[in-house]
């Protein structure tokens, strides 16, 4: 029992030490960077097959940061923190999301953008309909469609990826309203 403790009273102090270091890092970032504007050309619009631009899957947090791409970085605790992508415009009237999900132990976990211009490799994007997903992605066809029946998203496995990846997709009226692409077991969110 008292191992027990112990082993979690350092996991607490870890993550207490390295959120003090993302703090610290994302203050100093946030006065030069604290931008809402897009970034001006220098932001790839591909998501996938391992991040998006400088930003890849895995990323821990100080390396995220340093990409220059996030802003409004905000600590969780304990397992996790989220960010917004700096060139993603704001969409208050749409249920696409811009954030940036960073799990203590996985690093950034997931990429959700809210820009109709960014498109996976194959193509996909926000406003893509339902069956140019299922035909860039034939081989996840029925977890798609099984998704989107019965949680109002589905998963599509991320062709390329080096790492277990999927990109997380929402549907309405058969038209893509949410597009992230995410760790397959990510533990940040949902």
């Amino acid at each position: 029992m008292f191992s027990t403790i112990v082993r979690r009273g350092r996991s607490l102090a870890v993550a207490a030490g390295i959120s003090a270091v993302v703090v610290a890092l994302a203050g100093g970032t946030a006065l030069a960077q604290d931008s809402a504007s897009p970034a001006t050309g220098t932001q790839a619009q591909v998501l996938g097959p391992n991040g998006y631009g400088n930003l890849q899957l895995g990323m821990n947090p100080m390396a995220a940061l340093a990409t220059g791409q996030l802003t409004d970085y905000k600590v969780g605790w304990p397992e996790c923190s989220f960010a917004k992508l700096k060139d993603q415009p704001a969409a208050p009237d749409s249920i696409a999301q811009n954030f940036v999900a960073v799990a203590l132990d996985q690093g950034v976990s997931g990429i959700s953008v809210s820009d109709p211009a960014v498109r996976t490799p194959e193509g996909i994007g926000l406003g893509s309909t339902v069956d140019q997903v299922k035909a860039a992605y034939p081989d996840s066809a029925d977890q798609l469609q099984e998704g989107l029946d019965n949680l109002g998203r589905g998963y599509v496995t991320v062709p390329g990826s080096s790492r277990p990846a999927v990109y997380r997709i929402h549907a309405t009226n058969n038209t893509v309203d949410q597009l992230a692409l995410q760790l397959t077991n990510q533990n940040c969110y949902e």
